[in-house]
């Protein structure tokens, strides 16, 4: 039988249950399965069919020269399959992640790229670029001097990627919004926005982009959270953090925004007063969103070391963070454990960054 004999709509189904690195040869087969395989609805449908059948999520390592998937739960390698970096003079930082997509910043002379990278496909599409401003050209200059942050967050409503882009200085925030299906980038012309936004701590939860920032009420400034809806396409009102994570003048020292059990969260680093530093914290969750006195203490652990960089939580309810033995000693990727009350950490790998609920799906095929 020729394959023009069979309905789209069986192949449609068939390809659902293709892995997307596989799709990639099955688009040079022909013109027919081309275009189903590229068509919006078969790439949006393929990511939730991934969703749905999936048992446990998978982390993403990232190494100097490659990329590799593993078990949230076992720490197993998941497939056997090494991915590869797009090619570049350096990688500064991972930006975020959403629907088997990482956003990347990429160095290079006198600037960066921020790029869409699909480690399955091995794609990426360039959204942005930056030129330094520090006048240091491609042998110094840090991403923080670019002044710029992006965040990623999945509009499900419309099935689109929205990556917002935030410019801070002098207590001036600038918003743009990109968008993957249309490929444009547009600005925000709000002027709800808070004062500051420190984008170095951000979660996309709730159909929402969080990031801890500097918020003013009336002329009062205090360290908060700003939330900026996709749906909507606005600012909501900003949180307050719990009482606890300040100090006396109503600022903060360290901490980041989560999410855990489907409440927003609040990994606090730092506790005015206590002495402790670092080697000793709290995790808070925001029991009825946007209210800032539901704030409720789920934990507290005090560890031998410093938790340097958490990225998120497990389905398990296990953080997943670089951990460091001391201050001087070399941060290496761990999941801390809460049943146990302990921390293990990936042994002999040279990891330099992680994703967490990672998939291989279709998206920039």
């Amino acid at each position: 039988m020729l394959q023009t004999d069979l309905p789209p709509e069986l192949f449609f189904e068939v390809f659902l249950r293709v892995p997307a690195k596989d799709l990639v040869t099955c688009i040079l087969v022909c013109k027919l399965w081309l275009s189903i395989i590229k068509s919006p609805k078969f790439i949006i449908t393929h990511v939730k069919y991934l969703k749905d059948i999936r048992a446990d999520d998978s982390l993403l390592l990232i190494e100097e020269q490659s990329a590799y998937a593993v078990s949230d739960v076992t720490f197993a390698p998941v497939g056997n399959i090494s991915y590869s970096l797009p090619v570049r003079p350096g990688m500064d930082r991972v930006l975020g992640w959403c629907n088997g997509l990482v956003g990347l910043a990429l160095r290079f002379d006198f600037g960066w790229k921020v790029i869409l990278w699909n480690p399955a496909l091995s794609k990426c599409k360039v959204i942005d670029e930056l030129l330094d401003q520090s006048g240091e050209g491609s042998d110094g200059g840090s991403w923080s001097q670019a002044g710029t942050e992006y965040a990623l967050g999945w509009l499900e409503i419309h099935n689109d990627l929205k990556v917002v882009k935030v410019c801070s200085r002098s207590h001036i925030t600038e918003i743009s919004i990109y968008s993957l299906t249309t490929g444009t980038w547009n600005p925000y012309g709000g002027e709800d926005a808070p004062a500051v936004i420190f984008a170095w701590s951000h979660f996309f939860a709730k159909g929402a982009i969080h990031w801890v920032c500097l918020a003013k009420v009336g002329n009062v400034l205090f360290c908060g959270i700003a939330a900026f809806n996709l749906v909507e396409n606005r600012f909501i009102k900003a949180m307050k953090l719990p009482r606890e994570c300040y100090d006396a003048t109503d600022f903060f020292e360290g901490g980041s925004i989560l999410e855990l059990r489907g409440e927003l969260a609040f990994f606090c680093s730092w506790i005015p007063g206590s002495g402790r530093g670092n080697n000793y914290f709290n995790i808070w969750a925001m029991q009825e969103y946007g209210v800032d006195s539901s704030w409720n203490k789920v934990f507290t652990m005090e560890i031998n070391g410093i938790i340097d960089w958490p990225l998120g939580f497990t389905k398990s309810e296990r953080l997943v963070c670089f951990f460091q033995n001391g201050i001087d000693e070399k941060a290496v990727p761990g999941v801390c454990n809460f049943s146990t009350r302990e921390i293990q950490v990936f042994e002999g790998v040279n990891v330099i960054n992680m994703v967490l609920d990672y998939m291989e799906t279709a998206l920039l095929i």
